[in-house]
């Protein structure tokens, strides 16, 4: 989504969005132990700030998972999804430049959930 049409498709499973595109995930089915989506992303300009939502599928607003100051090179963060677990939602991600152009998505998912019958008492599970 956005003014410019520079949303491209990379050699492999790569996406590079630029020129104030905010991407719009696919739908995912949360089960309700969900814990963490990874997303995997980087900013070669640097100095790029990533605002992270989730748009509930079923209509609502958006809710507010993170924030991710990318690398130069892609790196994998986890997401926390703790808030919109055993819902469908779509990931937004809304980048903010200050010096940076582009950011480059090269993977999202799969969810990470807790283990039946483990509990996670602090952090997301790896």
């Amino acid at each position: 989504m956005g003014p410019a049409a520079s949303l491209t498709l990379g050699d492999g499973p790569v996406l590079s969005a630029a020129d104030n595109v905010t991407v719009l995930g696919p739908e995912v089915a949360l089960p309700p132990e969900a814990q963490v989506i990874p997303v995997s992303l980087g900013a070669p300009g640097g100095s790029t700030v990533v605002s992270v939502r989730a748009r509930p599928v079923d209509g609502g607003a958006e809710v507010p998972l993170t924030t991710i100051e990318p690398t130069r090179g892609a790196v994998s963060y986890d997401v926390p999804v703790t808030a919109v677990a055993g819902r469908v939602v779509r990931l937004v991600l809304d980048p903010t430049y200050t010096i940076g152009r582009r950011i480059i998505l090269t993977g999202m998912g799969p969810v990470r959930a807790e283990l039946p019958g483990w509990q996670v008492r602090t952090g997301s599970p790896v």
